[in-house]
């Protein structure tokens, strides 16, 4: 088990949050830059993704999907749903209240234009990593995002 420092100094270099921000925000602003010729902000574009594979899609499964709180996330797809990229839907069950959401045809279209800047951001951050050490840490990144304060 790693050890845990009681030093204030060393909390940069060994916190896990910090880390793991700094590291996002780090890789965020490469996907931004490479979207920035899109009508999609890298976010959307993640959003997007997962209501082309979920749809029709609840506000419930995107936000399990992604790990987005509800309240960001609603007004996240009311954005895009405003943008004509996304329309709502309701459930063919009896509770007319479950909002269900599916891309339209502009929205698969904007996600067939992202996917070439995904594709190259993804590529050109790739090359920093071998294979196994992108293997292993997409292992760590799925282990971390199931754990649960017990």
């Amino acid at each position: 088990m790693t050890k845990i420092t009681s030093s204030v100094s060393e909390v940069p270099a060994t916190c896990i949050a910090f880390n793991l921000g700094k590291t996002y925000r780090t890789i965020l602003r490469h996907y931004e830059e490479g979207f920035k010729n899109s009508i999609l902000s890298s976010m959307q574009y993640g959003l997007l993704v997962h209501v082309r594979i979920l749809q029709p899609a609840s506000t419930t499964a995107i936000s399990a999907a992604t790990g987005h709180d509800i309240s960001t996330l609603s007004r996240t797809l009311a954005s895009l749903k405003r943008a004509g990229l996304m329309r709502e839907t309701h459930s063919a069950s009896k509770d007319k209240r479950l909002k269900l959401f599916e891309i339209t045809p502009q929205g698969q279209e904007a996600l067939d234009v992202a996917l070439e800047a995904w594709e190259k951001v993804q590529k050109s951050i790739l090359k920093t990593l071998e294979q196994d050490e992108w293997q292993n840490t997409l292992s760590t990144l799925k282990k971390l995002q199931e754990f649960h304060i017990s």
